[in-house]
């Protein structure tokens, strides 16, 4: 870089800082590439206020209970506090800042008003379309949160912090799309997807694998337990699968508010012996969880939200050579059909999806789906790649 020292970059990330994979990836690519990276996050726990991340890379924490955060952070769109609680936050750092980078919808407002307040750039980084996942939370349909999270008034947000931010980064095309349609220009937006770090994959213990896998035929999902992840819809495929694949078990690597009703759902289909509910296990152990399966699920529920979902764990499977089953979501189904790298079945159809499972009780068929999938991301779909969109940006801007 030209300057003698380098561009400070503010993040804002509304959550725990580690872990999150999209936050550090993009962080410590930055850092690489010469910019120092002040990270401002919230704790939860006795964690350090501030500490040095990596090279470049600097924390900023304010301590908060659980509880008045999940009261709090709803209020933005209605109430002053939450918004002044993080302005505040941001400037008492005293930190001269080059750039604000916003993670997600929720902190735009305070993005604009603290760069407006030092004429720095704004970007906004929406992990997700934010309106839409409100459609998919059910405390967003509790009486008290209702009014706080309507979605039109999220969606009119929404469009007023994109006219006024400098750069947009989303995740899929899809969504960069969708704001062109509102009348957006296309240069404003960046598509930087949440594709895997293969230089930082954790490394795999195959012994643990040997434990898990028992001789069985591993249908393995990894992530949150939330309703429109499809769960249910493959919990009810077993019955069918295990006449076919005597020795199939399903694994569910991951947590949520409806595991009890999941976990009794495997009861009433008589499967409880063949459904594992591992709860949540930390990143570095993932990769063994999906080395030990023969096929990997991604089985989300139709609708807005899930319409553009890409989500880190499809690049996770093909990493490690696994081959796919995916709902025909619009995203998922044309990079799946692109990259002939798995199957897709019909939401919601539990017989769709055991027919498709069934399909891929040929090992040479999903060592063939599965070299696929690991080729595409060697070639195409990796953080490295991703990574200089994301430079790019910020060398345009400072």
């Amino acid at each position: 870089m030209s300057t003698a020292r380098p561009k400070r970059i503010g993040m804002l990330l509304e959550g725990r800082f580690p872990p999150d994979i999209r936050v550090e990836n993009e962080a410590l690519t930055l850092a690489r590439h010469g910019f120092e990276i002040h990270i401002f996050c919230l704790s939860f726990e006795d964690q350090p206020l501030m500490e040095q991340f990596s090279d470049r890379v600097f924390v900023h924490r304010r301590r908060i209970s659980k509880a008045v955060f999940n009261k709090l952070h709803i209020t933005i769109l209605k109430f002053p506090f939450y918004r002044k609680f993080w302005e505040h936050f941001v400037r008492k750092s005293r930190i001269p800042l080059h750039a604000l980078h916003i993670h997600d919808l929720p902190l735009a407002c305070v993005g604009l008003r603290l760069s407006r307040l030092w004429g720095i750039p704004l970007i906004l980084d929406f992990h997700e379309n934010y309106p839409a996942a409100l459609k998919t939370w059910e405390y967003a349909q509790e009486r008290l949160a209702r009014p706080f999270l309507e979605y039109n008034r999220w969606k009119r947000y929404e469009r007023e912090m994109v006219a006024q931010a400098d750069r947009i980064i989303v995740v899929i095309k899809e969504d960069k799309e969708r704001f062109v349609r509102l009348g957006f220009p296309e240069e404003k937006f960046s598509v930087v997807a949440n594709t895997i770090n293969t230089s930082d994959f954790p490394t795999i213990n195959w012994q643990k694998v040997k434990q898990i896998r028992e001789q069985n035929f591993i249908i393995l999902y990894e992530g949150g337990f939330g309703i429109y992840r499809g769960l249910e819809t493959a919990i009810a495929a077993m019955p069918m699968i295990l006449k076919s694949i005597p020795n199939a078990k399903l694994i569910l690597v991951g947590e949520g508010r409806n595991r009890y009703h999941l976990e009794q759902l495997a009861r009433v289909k008589g499967i409880n012996n063949r459904v594992n509910f591992t709860g949540w296990v930390s990143f570095k152990e993932i990769p063994t969880y999906i080395a030990s399966s023969d096929v990997c699920l991604i089985p989300l529920l139709r609708m807005e939200k899930t319409e553009t979902a890409m989500p880190h764990k499809l690049f996770h499977y093909w990493y490690l050579s696994k081959p796919v089953i995916v709902s025909n979501c619009r995203s998922l189904e044309q990079i799946v059909q692109e990259v002939s790298g798995g199957l897709v079945f019909q939401a919601g159809n539990p017989q769709d999806l055991a027919e498709k499972v069934i399909c891929l009780k040929d090992f040479q068929l999903r060592l063939e789906i599965g070299k696929r999938g690991r080729q595409a991301i060697l070639n195409r779909y990796n953080w490295s790649v991703d990574s200089q969109r994301l430079v790019q940006l910020y060398r345009e801007l400072l």
